[in-house]
Order: structure tokens, then sequence, then C-alpha cells
């Protein structure tokens, strides 16, 4: 039952007030019970969890067993967060860098790099000029191409007129 993938809780709890602390069954045992919690492997974890309390000395040995495990996975969480955080300030690096060359650039051939808003380009983009029928020839009112853009312009003047007043 010992070499058993599982093993009973109750088969734990004889072994540990039959046998002395230093023998090389407990010490298997205690390896054995620490690697099925290490994996997620154990059944019945609460009933192991009753005799880690009950038995301090299998709490200790599954302790020892456990802690250089979990010292290890923080070591290694910890290599893999600093890694991943050198990438990301390497990726930002090289685009502040890339940005910073297209505005040396577009420094060098005089170009002004002031981005316009998006409402702005819309707006410019859905306007077209056209003469309104009985007005004079030079007379133009703007004629939308869709309903959204008369909406937002709607609203642009809305709060022109709210600033003014």
């Amino acid at each position: 039952a010992i070499s058993a993938k599982q093993v009973h809780s109750e088969d734990v709890r004889v072994l540990y007030k039959a046998l002395p602390a230093n023998h090389d069954m407990i010490k298997f045992l205690a390896e054995h019970v620490a690697m099925l919690f290490w994996n997620r492997d154990i059944k019945a974890s609460p009933a192991y969890e009753t005799l880690r309390q009950e038995i301090p000395a299998f709490d200790h040995n599954i302790n020892a067993v456990m802690d250089p495990l979990i010292a290890q996975r923080r070591e290694n969480n910890k290599v893999e967060r600093d890694e991943r955080i050198q990438k990301l300030r390497e990726e930002r690096r090289a685009q502040n860098q890339k940005e910073a060359k297209a505005r040396s650039k577009a420094a060098k051939k005089g170009m002004n790099l002031v981005e316009k808003k998006p409402e702005e380009e819309e707006a410019i983009d859905t306007q077209v000029k056209k003469p309104v029928p009985g007005a004079d020839e030079t007379s133009t009112t703007p004629c939308f191409k869709n309903k959204a853009a008369k909406r937002r312009q709607k609203k642009r003047e809305e709060k022109a007129t709210e600033a003014s007043d």
C-alpha cells in the first residue's frame, strides 16, 4: 500500500506513530506526499492538512521538501518577470528612437508635425462647398456627404453658440 500512487492518510498516521522520526520510511513518505501536494495530484488534501496539524513532525518533513521547491518557483517567476520587463523596455526604447528620428527628419525638411484632431480632419473630408440655388454664384454653403457628419457639424455649431453666450 505504501508504494501505491496515493497513500491513505490513516496509513501515514500509523507509520508516524509507530516508527522513529529519523527512519527512512518516514522520510520517503513525507517526500512522496509532498510531491503529491506539489503536483496537485493529492486526492484527500483536507485529510492530509488535518494530519499535518496533528503530527508536527509530518508537517515539518513536508515543509522541508516543499520549501526549496517554492523558493525555486519564486526565483523562476522573478527571472521570467524581469525578462518580460526588460523586453518591454527595449521595445519602448526602440519605438521612442523611431519617433525621434521621424521628428528629426521632419524638422530638417521644415515640416511641422502638429497632428490635426480627428474631428477637424473628418469635418474637412466630409464637407463639400457647392453653390446654393437662387443665391449669388459666389455664395456657398456646406453640403454634407452623410448624416453623421451633419450631426457633428450641428453639435459644433451648438457648442460655439453656447460658448459665445
